[in-house]
């Protein structure tokens, strides 16, 4: 059980390695959040949360990075954020496109919502539709650069559909995300998705595949408010 001082280093620890994509040193979280302790006893703080599995240090010479522990603990703390008008906007604009077959609305959405996200974005429905964007976003991830990552999600990708099937019967109306060893797709990645319904029962599935280091509460924010314009849609035309 960790005291409410390391749980704020561990707030702060992945917030700023979300940010940056860096390892983060004792020095730069006591300057960006203003502490009122030294970097001397946050660099102590990070021995014991290393020593524990919540943080890690690539090189010796080099600051810290979260473990999939430290972001389980994050993730506690996560709401979806609140969306801007103007995405929303933007996000209607895909959905509500006049198409010749109805689940190129569903492939514009996606493709909408990758673009807001800058993340992999697939949409499946229970008829058996499957469409997925946004490859070009993952490959520039600092995390693609690793072999073993791209080489997992790559092949997670090859079995798409039969993965995104794995989740249908835990998809409810909310964002939930998965991360790691509990994720589907692979254990070295994050997933969140959420369910859109046709009257009481789920129509299909809108998600976001990524690195664990992906901004959680953006993207639910945005994957609740695509499953909001669907059911919108559904509601107004049943």
């Amino acid at each position: 059980m960790l005291d409410e001082r390391k749980l704020t280093l561990v707030q702060y620890m992945v917030e700023c390695y979300i940010a940056s994509a860096q390892p983060v040193a004792s020095i730069m979280l006591v300057q960006k959040y203003q502490l009122d302790y030294s970097p001397a006893t946050v660099r102590n703080e990070f021995a014991f949360l290393e020593e524990e599995g919540y943080l890690m240090q690539p090189h010796a010479s080099s600051g810290r990075v979260p473990t999939e522990r430290a972001y389980q603990v994050y993730l506690e703390q996560v709401q979806p954020s609140r969306i801007s008008r103007s995405v929303i906007q933007r996000l209607d604009n895909a959905w509500t496109q006049k198409e010749e077959h109805s689940f190129d609305r569903y492939a514009k959405l996606a493709r909408a919502l990758s673009d807001e996200a800058e993340e992999f974005v697939f949409v499946s429905l229970q008829t058996g539709e499957l469409s997925c964007t946004g490859l070009s976003y993952l490959a520039h991830k600092p995390e693609f650069l690793e072999q073993r990552f791209a080489s997992v999600v790559t092949e997670a990708i090859d079995n798409l559909y039969e993965l995104v099937e794995r989740l249908y019967p835990v998809a409810t109306g909310d964002p939930q995300i998965l991360i790691g060893r509990n994720n589907v797709f692979s254990g070295a990645c994050s997933s969140i998705f959420c369910a859109f319904n046709k009257e009481k029962d789920i129509a299909g599935m809108i998600g976001i595949i990524g690195p664990m280091r992906m901004d959680y509460g953006y993207n639910m924010g945005l994957v609740k408010t695509a499953c909001n314009l669907v059911n919108s849609s559904s509601k107004a035309n049943s």
